[in-house]
Protein backbone atom coordinates (compact mmCIF):
# COMPACT_ATOMS: atom_id res chain seq x y z
CA UNK A 1 0.00 0.00 0.00
CA UNK A 2 1.40 3.34 -1.01
CA UNK A 3 2.14 5.90 1.67
CA UNK A 4 0.14 9.15 1.68
CA UNK A 5 1.53 12.39 3.08
CA UNK A 6 -0.26 15.40 4.52
CA UNK A 7 -0.81 18.13 1.93
CA UNK A 8 -2.14 21.69 2.02
CA UNK A 9 -5.77 22.50 1.22
CA UNK A 10 -4.91 23.42 -2.40
CA UNK A 11 -2.10 20.96 -3.03
CA UNK A 12 -3.15 17.73 -4.76
CA UNK A 13 -2.37 14.22 -3.70
CA UNK A 14 0.55 12.86 -5.74
CA UNK A 15 -0.47 9.23 -5.43
CA UNK A 16 -0.83 7.49 -8.75
CA UNK A 17 0.34 10.29 -11.05
CA UNK A 18 3.86 11.22 -10.07
CA UNK A 19 4.90 11.10 -13.70
CA UNK A 20 2.12 12.52 -15.92
CA UNK A 21 1.45 10.94 -19.24
CA UNK A 22 2.18 13.13 -22.27
CA UNK A 23 -0.03 12.10 -25.08
CA UNK A 24 1.31 12.92 -28.57
CA UNK A 25 -2.12 12.71 -30.14
CA UNK A 26 -4.30 15.79 -30.58
CA UNK A 27 -5.85 17.00 -27.36
CA UNK A 28 -9.11 18.88 -26.71
CA UNK A 29 -8.69 22.51 -27.61
CA UNK A 30 -9.40 24.65 -24.55
CA UNK A 31 -9.80 27.82 -26.60
CA UNK A 32 -12.55 26.35 -28.76
CA UNK A 33 -11.12 27.37 -32.13
CA UNK A 34 -12.09 24.16 -33.89
CA UNK A 35 -8.71 22.39 -34.07
CA UNK A 36 -6.34 20.91 -31.51
CA UNK A 37 -2.67 21.40 -30.74
CA UNK A 38 -0.41 20.01 -28.05
CA UNK A 39 0.55 23.19 -26.17
CA UNK A 40 3.40 23.01 -23.70
CA UNK A 41 3.24 25.11 -20.54
CA UNK A 42 6.35 26.13 -18.53
CA UNK A 43 4.25 26.79 -15.41
CA UNK A 44 3.97 24.56 -12.36
CA UNK A 45 1.58 21.75 -13.10
CA UNK A 46 -1.19 20.60 -10.85
CA UNK A 47 0.95 17.88 -9.31
CA UNK A 48 3.43 20.44 -7.96
CA UNK A 49 6.49 19.71 -10.13
CA UNK A 50 8.09 21.95 -12.78
CA UNK A 51 7.56 19.85 -15.85
CA UNK A 52 6.30 20.58 -19.35
CA UNK A 53 2.74 19.33 -19.33
CA UNK A 54 0.43 19.12 -22.25
CA UNK A 55 -2.76 21.15 -22.23
CA UNK A 56 -4.85 18.01 -21.90
CA UNK A 57 -2.83 16.55 -19.01
CA UNK A 58 -2.94 19.85 -17.18
CA UNK A 59 -6.67 20.10 -17.79
CA UNK A 60 -7.28 16.62 -16.39
CA UNK A 61 -5.11 17.37 -13.37
CA UNK A 62 -6.90 20.60 -12.65
CA UNK A 63 -10.24 18.84 -12.82
CA UNK A 64 -9.19 16.73 -9.85
CA UNK A 65 -8.70 19.81 -7.67
CA UNK A 66 -12.17 21.04 -6.71
CA UNK A 67 -10.88 23.68 -4.33
CA UNK A 68 -8.26 25.17 -6.64
CA UNK A 69 -8.00 28.96 -6.35
CA UNK A 70 -9.38 31.14 -9.11
CA UNK A 71 -5.98 32.41 -10.27
CA UNK A 72 -4.19 29.08 -10.30
CA UNK A 73 -0.77 29.09 -12.04
CA UNK A 74 -2.10 26.46 -14.38
CA UNK A 75 -4.40 28.99 -16.05
CA UNK A 76 -1.92 31.86 -16.07
CA UNK A 77 -0.54 32.58 -19.50
CA UNK A 78 2.34 34.80 -20.47
CA UNK A 79 2.01 36.95 -23.59
CA UNK A 80 5.15 38.02 -25.37
CA UNK A 81 4.75 41.46 -26.91
CA UNK A 82 7.30 42.64 -29.43
CA UNK A 83 7.48 46.43 -29.63
CA UNK A 84 9.47 48.04 -32.44
CA UNK A 85 12.40 50.01 -31.12
CA UNK A 86 12.05 53.78 -31.32
CA UNK A 87 15.32 54.73 -29.65
CA UNK A 88 16.72 56.28 -32.83
CA UNK A 89 13.90 58.60 -33.78
CA UNK A 90 16.30 61.51 -34.17
CA UNK A 91 19.72 60.94 -35.64
CA UNK A 92 21.26 59.66 -38.77
CA UNK A 93 18.69 58.35 -41.23
CA UNK A 94 20.14 55.49 -43.22
CA UNK A 95 19.17 52.19 -44.80
CA UNK A 96 20.47 50.25 -41.80
CA UNK A 97 20.01 52.52 -38.79
CA UNK A 98 16.25 52.85 -38.80
CA UNK A 99 13.61 50.85 -40.54
CA UNK A 100 10.48 52.91 -40.24
CA UNK A 101 7.19 51.13 -39.60
CA UNK A 102 4.66 51.01 -42.37
CA UNK A 103 2.07 53.80 -42.26
CA UNK A 104 -1.42 53.14 -41.01
CA UNK A 105 -3.45 51.33 -43.63
CA UNK A 106 -0.39 50.19 -45.55
CA UNK A 107 -1.16 46.52 -45.06
CA UNK A 108 1.22 43.75 -44.00
CA UNK A 109 4.88 44.53 -43.46
CA UNK A 110 7.97 42.52 -44.29
CA UNK A 111 10.90 41.67 -42.07
CA UNK A 112 12.49 45.07 -42.64
CA UNK A 113 9.40 46.95 -41.42
CA UNK A 114 8.41 48.29 -44.82
CA UNK A 115 5.05 47.83 -46.46
CA UNK A 116 4.56 44.54 -48.23
CA UNK A 117 4.26 44.60 -51.99
CA UNK A 118 1.48 42.06 -52.15
CA UNK A 119 -2.15 42.09 -51.17
CA UNK A 120 -3.13 44.88 -48.84
CA UNK A 121 0.50 46.06 -48.79
CA UNK A 122 0.35 46.93 -52.48
CA UNK A 123 -2.81 48.93 -51.84
CA UNK A 124 -0.98 50.75 -49.05
CA UNK A 125 1.90 51.65 -51.37
CA UNK A 126 -0.55 52.98 -53.94
CA UNK A 127 -2.18 55.04 -51.21
CA UNK A 128 1.22 56.48 -50.28
CA UNK A 129 1.93 57.45 -53.88
CA UNK A 130 -1.43 59.21 -54.11
CA UNK A 131 -0.73 61.01 -50.82
CA UNK A 132 2.65 62.24 -52.10
CA UNK A 133 1.07 63.45 -55.34
CA UNK A 134 -1.64 65.33 -53.44
CA UNK A 135 0.81 66.99 -51.05
CA UNK A 136 3.09 68.10 -53.87
CA UNK A 137 0.12 69.15 -55.99
CA UNK A 138 -0.98 71.48 -53.20
CA UNK A 139 2.48 72.94 -52.69
CA UNK A 140 5.84 72.86 -54.45
CA UNK A 141 4.90 70.34 -57.10
CA UNK A 142 2.45 72.85 -58.55
CA UNK A 143 5.15 75.53 -58.33
CA UNK A 144 7.47 73.26 -60.31
CA UNK A 145 4.91 72.88 -63.10
CA UNK A 146 4.41 76.64 -63.38
CA UNK A 147 8.15 77.20 -63.23
CA UNK A 148 8.80 74.82 -66.12
CA UNK A 149 6.16 76.60 -68.19
CA UNK A 150 7.73 79.93 -67.26
CA UNK A 151 11.21 78.99 -68.46
CA UNK A 152 9.76 77.67 -71.72
CA UNK A 153 8.01 80.97 -72.17
CA UNK A 154 11.21 82.90 -71.45
CA UNK A 155 13.54 80.98 -73.76
CA UNK A 156 11.09 81.25 -76.66
CA UNK A 157 11.15 85.05 -76.52
CA UNK A 158 13.46 87.26 -78.52
CA UNK A 159 14.79 88.89 -75.34
CA UNK A 160 17.87 87.38 -73.69
CA UNK A 161 17.41 85.71 -70.32
CA UNK A 162 19.74 88.13 -68.58
CA UNK A 163 17.57 91.02 -69.77
CA UNK A 164 14.39 89.54 -68.32
CA UNK A 165 13.34 89.97 -64.70
CA UNK A 166 11.70 87.79 -62.07
CA UNK A 167 10.16 89.41 -58.99
CA UNK A 168 10.07 87.31 -55.82
CA UNK A 169 7.73 89.35 -53.63
CA UNK A 170 5.16 91.32 -55.58
CA UNK A 171 2.58 93.82 -54.44
CA UNK A 172 -0.94 92.40 -54.36
CA UNK A 173 -2.92 95.63 -54.10
CA UNK A 174 -2.39 99.31 -54.74
CA UNK A 175 -4.00 100.05 -51.35
CA UNK A 176 -1.43 99.52 -48.55
CA UNK A 177 -3.90 98.15 -46.00
CA UNK A 178 -5.25 95.49 -48.35
CA UNK A 179 -1.77 94.76 -49.65
CA UNK A 180 -0.72 93.93 -46.09
CA UNK A 181 -3.79 91.72 -45.57
CA UNK A 182 -3.21 89.88 -48.83
CA UNK A 183 0.48 89.35 -48.06
CA UNK A 184 -0.18 87.86 -44.63
CA UNK A 185 -3.02 85.72 -45.94
CA UNK A 186 -0.83 84.37 -48.75
CA UNK A 187 1.85 83.38 -46.22
CA UNK A 188 -0.67 81.57 -44.02
CA UNK A 189 -2.20 79.70 -46.97
CA UNK A 190 1.24 78.60 -48.21
CA UNK A 191 1.96 77.07 -44.79
CA UNK A 192 -1.16 74.88 -44.86
CA UNK A 193 0.62 72.02 -46.72
CA UNK A 194 3.25 72.05 -43.97
CA UNK A 195 0.50 71.58 -41.40
CA UNK A 196 -0.89 68.77 -43.56
CA UNK A 197 2.35 66.77 -43.63
CA UNK A 198 2.78 67.36 -39.90
CA UNK A 199 -0.69 65.89 -39.39
CA UNK A 200 0.07 62.92 -41.64
CA UNK A 201 3.33 62.04 -39.88
CA UNK A 202 2.34 62.94 -36.32
CA UNK A 203 3.30 60.31 -33.73
CA UNK A 204 1.78 59.72 -30.31
CA UNK A 205 5.12 59.36 -28.55
CA UNK A 206 7.57 62.22 -28.17
CA UNK A 207 9.03 63.80 -30.18
CA UNK A 208 5.77 63.92 -32.10
CA UNK A 209 7.33 65.02 -35.40
CA UNK A 210 10.38 62.79 -35.22
CA UNK A 211 9.71 61.40 -38.71
CA UNK A 212 10.04 64.95 -40.05
CA UNK A 213 13.29 65.48 -38.17
CA UNK A 214 11.71 68.11 -35.92
CA UNK A 215 13.19 68.12 -32.43
CA UNK A 216 13.82 71.25 -30.35
CA UNK A 217 15.99 69.57 -27.73
CA UNK A 218 19.12 71.03 -29.36
CA UNK A 219 17.70 74.28 -30.71
CA UNK A 220 20.82 76.34 -29.95
CA UNK A 221 23.16 73.89 -31.61
CA UNK A 222 20.87 73.54 -34.62
CA UNK A 223 20.67 77.32 -34.97
CA UNK A 224 24.45 77.69 -34.97
CA UNK A 225 24.71 74.91 -37.50
CA UNK A 226 22.15 76.69 -39.67
CA UNK A 227 24.15 79.94 -39.54
CA UNK A 228 27.30 78.16 -40.67
CA UNK A 229 25.41 76.36 -43.41
CA UNK A 230 23.92 79.64 -44.66
CA UNK A 231 27.39 81.13 -45.00
CA UNK A 232 28.72 78.02 -46.72
CA UNK A 233 25.86 77.91 -49.25
CA UNK A 234 24.90 81.58 -49.56
CA UNK A 235 28.24 83.10 -50.58
CA UNK A 236 28.88 80.63 -53.44
CA UNK A 237 25.23 81.10 -54.43
CA UNK A 238 25.77 84.81 -55.04
CA UNK A 239 28.82 84.03 -57.17
CA UNK A 240 26.86 81.49 -59.18
CA UNK A 241 24.10 84.03 -59.77
CA UNK A 242 26.58 86.55 -61.15
CA UNK A 243 28.19 83.94 -63.39
CA UNK A 244 24.77 82.91 -64.68
CA UNK A 245 23.97 86.54 -65.48
CA UNK A 246 27.25 86.93 -67.38
CA UNK A 247 26.60 83.75 -69.38
CA UNK A 248 23.01 84.75 -70.14
CA UNK A 249 21.68 81.74 -68.21
CA UNK A 250 19.94 83.57 -65.38
CA UNK A 251 17.30 86.27 -65.32
CA UNK A 252 17.61 89.44 -63.27
CA UNK A 253 16.08 88.67 -59.89
CA UNK A 254 14.15 91.47 -58.18
CA UNK A 255 13.63 90.44 -54.53
CA UNK A 256 10.65 92.74 -53.94
CA UNK A 257 8.59 95.53 -55.43
CA UNK A 258 6.70 96.26 -52.22
CA UNK A 259 6.45 99.92 -51.35
CA UNK A 260 8.17 101.56 -48.40
CA UNK A 261 5.69 100.83 -45.61
CA UNK A 262 6.11 100.16 -41.90
CA UNK A 263 5.19 96.53 -42.52
CA UNK A 264 7.46 95.89 -45.53
CA UNK A 265 10.42 94.41 -43.65
CA UNK A 266 8.29 92.25 -41.31
CA UNK A 267 6.38 90.84 -44.29
CA UNK A 268 9.63 90.10 -46.12
CA UNK A 269 10.98 88.29 -43.05
CA UNK A 270 7.76 86.28 -42.81
CA UNK A 271 8.14 85.42 -46.48
CA UNK A 272 11.64 84.12 -45.75
CA UNK A 273 10.26 81.97 -42.93
CA UNK A 274 7.53 80.65 -45.22
CA UNK A 275 10.04 79.64 -47.89
CA UNK A 276 12.44 78.00 -45.45
CA UNK A 277 9.81 76.02 -43.58
CA UNK A 278 7.84 74.95 -46.64
CA UNK A 279 10.76 73.84 -48.76
CA UNK A 280 12.81 72.04 -46.13
CA UNK A 281 9.91 70.30 -44.37
CA UNK A 282 8.16 69.13 -47.54
CA UNK A 283 10.97 68.65 -50.06
CA UNK A 284 13.49 67.15 -47.64
CA UNK A 285 11.86 65.76 -44.49
CA UNK A 286 8.47 64.68 -45.86
CA UNK A 287 9.76 63.20 -49.11
CA UNK A 288 12.54 61.43 -47.28
CA UNK A 289 10.05 59.81 -44.89
CA UNK A 290 7.47 58.79 -47.47
CA UNK A 291 9.86 57.61 -50.19
CA UNK A 292 11.66 55.52 -47.60
CA UNK A 293 8.27 54.03 -46.69
CA UNK A 294 8.00 53.02 -50.34
CA UNK A 295 11.35 51.25 -50.14
CA UNK A 296 13.54 53.84 -51.88
CA UNK A 297 17.24 53.89 -51.11
CA UNK A 298 18.97 56.95 -49.70
CA UNK A 299 20.60 58.53 -52.73
CA UNK A 300 17.61 58.18 -55.08
CA UNK A 301 15.61 60.09 -52.46
CA UNK A 302 18.26 62.82 -52.18
CA UNK A 303 18.59 63.21 -55.95
CA UNK A 304 14.81 63.29 -56.49
CA UNK A 305 14.34 65.97 -53.83
CA UNK A 306 17.21 68.01 -55.26
CA UNK A 307 15.77 67.87 -58.79
CA UNK A 308 12.38 68.95 -57.47
CA UNK A 309 14.04 71.87 -55.67
CA UNK A 310 15.78 72.94 -58.84
CA UNK A 311 12.65 72.58 -60.98
CA UNK A 312 10.53 75.06 -59.03
CA UNK A 313 13.37 77.61 -59.31
CA UNK A 314 13.60 77.31 -63.10
CA UNK A 315 11.63 80.53 -63.57
CA UNK A 316 14.83 82.31 -62.47
CA UNK A 317 16.86 80.66 -65.23
CA UNK A 318 19.15 77.68 -65.72
CA UNK A 319 21.78 79.04 -63.36
CA UNK A 320 19.26 79.05 -60.53
CA UNK A 321 18.27 75.50 -61.43
CA UNK A 322 21.86 74.25 -61.18
CA UNK A 323 22.54 76.17 -57.98
CA UNK A 324 19.42 74.87 -56.24
CA UNK A 325 20.09 71.27 -57.32
CA UNK A 326 23.55 71.49 -55.76
CA UNK A 327 22.02 73.03 -52.64
CA UNK A 328 19.42 70.25 -52.55
CA UNK A 329 22.10 67.57 -52.76
CA UNK A 330 24.01 69.14 -49.88
CA UNK A 331 20.89 69.59 -47.74
CA UNK A 332 19.68 66.07 -48.47
CA UNK A 333 23.02 64.55 -47.54
CA UNK A 334 23.14 66.54 -44.30
CA UNK A 335 19.62 65.43 -43.42
CA UNK A 336 20.60 61.85 -44.13
CA UNK A 337 23.58 62.19 -41.80
CA UNK A 338 21.88 64.03 -38.93
CA UNK A 339 18.15 63.34 -39.25
CA UNK A 340 17.47 66.96 -38.17
CA UNK A 341 15.62 69.44 -40.34
CA UNK A 342 15.92 72.53 -38.11
CA UNK A 343 19.46 73.49 -39.28
CA UNK A 344 18.25 73.38 -42.88
CA UNK A 345 15.28 75.60 -42.08
CA UNK A 346 17.46 78.12 -40.23
CA UNK A 347 19.98 78.26 -43.09
CA UNK A 348 17.26 78.72 -45.70
CA UNK A 349 15.48 81.43 -43.73
CA UNK A 350 18.73 83.38 -43.21
CA UNK A 351 19.66 83.19 -46.89
CA UNK A 352 16.23 84.33 -48.05
CA UNK A 353 16.10 87.09 -45.43
CA UNK A 354 19.46 88.36 -46.67
CA UNK A 355 18.17 88.35 -50.24
CA UNK A 356 14.76 89.88 -49.50
CA UNK A 357 15.95 92.57 -47.10
CA UNK A 358 19.66 93.00 -47.74
CA UNK A 359 19.74 92.66 -51.50
CA UNK A 360 17.60 95.77 -52.25
CA UNK A 361 19.96 97.89 -50.18
CA UNK A 362 23.06 96.33 -51.76
CA UNK A 363 21.63 96.62 -55.29
CA UNK A 364 20.76 100.30 -54.73
CA UNK A 365 24.21 101.00 -53.29
CA UNK A 366 26.26 98.95 -55.80
CA UNK A 367 24.08 98.66 -58.93
CA UNK A 368 26.98 97.97 -61.29
CA UNK A 369 28.10 94.98 -59.21
CA UNK A 370 24.72 93.29 -59.64
CA UNK A 371 24.36 94.27 -63.31
CA UNK A 372 21.63 96.81 -62.69
CA UNK A 373 21.31 100.25 -64.31
CA UNK A 374 22.64 103.03 -62.09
Amino acid sequence: MQERTQRGPHEPDRVGWKYPKHRPEASPNLSGNGYTTETKSPDRCAHGRFVACSARTAHESAARIPSAPRYHPLFTSTTRVVVPSSSRTIGRVSDRDEQLPAPTGAGPTGRDGRASTTGAGQAGRTRLRVEIALVLGLSLGASAVYSVLSIINRVTRDVALSQQTATLNTSLSDRPVFDLIYQVLAIVVDLVPVALVAFLLWREQRPHLARLGVDFSRAGRDTLGGVGLALAIGVPGIALYLVGKALDLTVTVVPTDLGQHWWTVPVLLLSAVRAGVTEEVIVVAYLFARLRDLGWRTWPVIVTAALLRGSYHLYQGFGAFVGNVVMGLAFGWLYHRTGRVLPLVVAHVLMDAAVFVGYPWAAATFPAFFGLPG
